[in-house]
């Protein structure tokens, strides 16, 4: 399996660039070329995107030999995966840790395609699901570090770990 991570800009979702201009072109190509690097080596090329899946769809466009897109950090949702014009699977589970997508693939290593799948979306209930403290507090410190304009509106890891709600 090879992994390419990417992501499209801020900028590109500003008010003054209409969403339909940020499917960068040039973004896709690097990708697929990225992906015809692995092709000999891999039965499987998957595209760990950090957009939602109208950016995952056109990046598959743009890239046909990206098999499975993984979208994270949206608001979106895919409780079923989307089908990119190319035949890739686009998926999406939401931002924040709200969910966890389980996606178990079989591969015809012969065609170097997904030959069948399941999948389903799975809710992070803190009331049923304790995160590890010792995660919770890194991934506190470098929300703080990192995101400080964020970390105010998004719920505390740590405070969940404590029982808290996210």
């Amino acid at each position: 399996v090879g992994i390419i991570g990417a992501t499209i800009g801020r900028s590109a979702r500003s008010a003054t660039r209409p969403v339909t201009q940020f499917a960068d072109p040039e973004l896709g190509k690097r990708i697929n070329e990225l992906a015809a690097q692995l092709e000999s080596e891999v039965d499987l090329t998957i595209l760990v995107l950090h957009n939602g899946t109208w950016a995952g769809r056109m990046m598959a466009k743009a890239a046909p030999a990206v098999d499975l897109v993984v979208c994270v950090h949206s608001n979106e949702v895919t409780e079923t995966p989307l089908k990119a014009d190319t035949g890739a699977l686009v998926v999406d589970m939401g931002r924040a840790g709200q969910w966890v997508g389980r996606m178990d693939l079989v591969v015809d290593c012969d065609q170097k395609k997904i030959a069948r799948y399941t999948y389903e979306m799975i809710p992070m209930d803190l009331k049923k699901i304790q995160p590890d403290a010792t995660v919770a507090r890194l991934v506190d410190e470098l929300d703080r570090k990192w995101c400080p304009e964020d970390y105010g509106a998004n719920a505390s890891a740590a405070e969940a770990a404590k029982g808290g709600q996210p």
